[in-house]
């Protein structure tokens, strides 16, 4: 039970960890690699090395806000390379050989003095280190002669073995002259005759060489065309190359050759000085120029900001001026090019007192939105296409109430009280018509013809 608990415990504390790692890899992804552009002044009485402490308290805040600072030239904290002297080669080469003559000398003198044992540890030593330093033509003579050299010293004292594989080796070569060690001796040169026969029954193969366009190739001490270059006669074995061109260091390499097609490259790097007093002074002169200018968005300033993100792999550029306010106040006019946007914001100039030294408060509201400026607000789309089960039906249009305009109830209304008024006082006017009119007397009268006779 207690073994199930810790397994469960180191598997928890694992996924913990991992959990971890993630999270601070992607802070690190998510961190803005910044690069800073030393800020400028147009103030003439401000010492420079305030404006340079100024640009390095920028750098302090903005990594505090969260940025990876990049410091690069021409960029702050940079420096620019320094120019490269030409290389000699005769030193180069007196440097490279001196080593290999001391050793074949040492070796040789003591294999004529007949001190065959002691002979073979230089001679050894100097076809070793002749195998290293192969790209000058004296090599290929050192080698050889070391190689045939080295062979009559395993001869001498019995070893056959060595000594028959050392020359099969050397006239699998076929070196143009013979060394002094084969032509001074008559036994060197009959076992030199048969192991040259014995190597017309090794198998050929093929060796391709690429690398710097037109440069000479020499293979085995024999010119055999120029870069790129293929060579099919070749025994299998080693195979010593050395390639050559004018103003450039020669190159050489030792090969192992087997069935099949083999390759090798060689790149040649110039021999002449580098003129890199500083690659990026135009874009740094530029910067400058434009920044003091304040032409921000100027296409000059863009490209330039643009040539540095792209060579310092940025993802925005911050810079800025200092420019006079009154008196001894400053303000700051801060800069932000967006590498990826290729835009510029540029903030609203933040007012600085007693001679830069309140700069630290002013930095820290800025430095947030140099990091990461606030994003613009997005466009509303207004989807005006009706949803699929209204298309068919009758849309009512209605007016679209005026606006400020307040709906009151219908008593409330000036024209319903007219028109109560209205009907008030005629209604009034006509009763009292009819009320005040006199009353009608009707007389109905009716004559009697018989009246006067009656009397």
């Amino acid at each position: 039970m207690s073994r199930s608990l810790t397994s469960l415990g180191l598997g928890v504390l694992f996924v913990l960890c991992c959990g971890v790692s993630s999270v601070q890899a992607e802070d690190n992804e998510e961190s803005p690699k910044i690069g800073i552009f030393p800020v400028q002044a147009t103030v003439t009485n401000l010492p420079q090395r305030e404006v340079r402490r100024f640009s390095m308290r920028l750098s302090q805040k903005l990594a505090a806000a969260g940025a990876q600072i990049i410091r690069k030239y021409p960029l702050i904290g940079g420096r620019p390379p320094t120019a490269s002297a030409p290389v000699d080669l005769g030193a180069l080469k007196q440097k490279d050989l001196g080593p290999v003559r001391t050793a074949l000398q040492a070796g040789e003198a003591k294999l004529q003095a007949q001190d065959i044992e002691a002979s073979i540890k230089p001679l050894r030593l100097a076809l070793q280190t002749s195998t290293k330093h192969m790209r000058w033509p004296e090599t290929y003579e050192l080698f050889t002669s070391s190689l045939a050299s080295l062979a009559l010293a395993y001869l001498q004292i019995g070893r056959n073995d060595i000594g028959e594989a050392l020359l099969k080796n050397l006239a699998r070569l076929s070196p143009n002259p013979l060394p002094k060690a084969i032509q001074s001796s008559r036994p060197m040169r009959f076992r030199y005759k048969r192991a040259s026969r014995e190597v017309s029954s090794i198998k050929k193969t093929s060796l391709k060489l690429v690398g710097t366009s037109g440069a000479d190739v020499y293979v085995n001490g024999s010119l055999r065309g120029k870069l790129p270059l293929e060579v099919s006669d070749l025994y299998e074995g080693y195979t010593y190359i050395r390639v050559t061109m004018s103003g450039h260091l020669p190159e050489g390499a030792v090969v192992q050759l087997k069935e099949g097609m083999a390759a090798q490259r060689f790149d040649l790097k110039t021999s002449a000085p580098v003129q890199r007093v500083a690659p990026m002074q135009a874009t740094k002169d530029l910067l400058t120029v434009q920044v003091q200018k304040e032409a921000w968005d100027a296409p000059a300033f863009i490209g330039a900001a643009r040539d540095v993100c792209e060579k310092a792999k940025l993802s925005a550029l911050v810079t800025g001026l200092i420019s006079p306010l009154d008196g001894s106040n400053h303000r700051f006019h801060s800069v932000r090019y967006d590498c990826r946007t290729q835009k510029v914001l540029i903030l609203k100039p933040a007012p600085i007192q007693n001679e830069l030294q309140d700069a630290d408060t002013v930095l820290a509201k800025l430095a947030p939105q140099l990091v990461k400026p606030p994003e613009p607000p997005k466009a509303r789309i207004d989807n005006t296409e009706p949803p699929p089960d209204e298309r068919r039906k009758v849309a009512v249009i209605t007016r679209p109430p005026v606006p400020g305009a307040q709906t009151k109830p219908v008593h409330q209304q000036w024209w319903f009280w007219t028109i109560i008024g209205v009907a008030v006082v005629g209604g009034g006017v006509t009763a009292a018509y009819f009320l005040l009119q006199p009353p009608k007397m009707n007389f109905s009268a009716t004559w009697d013809p018989n009246f006067n006779s009656a009397q």
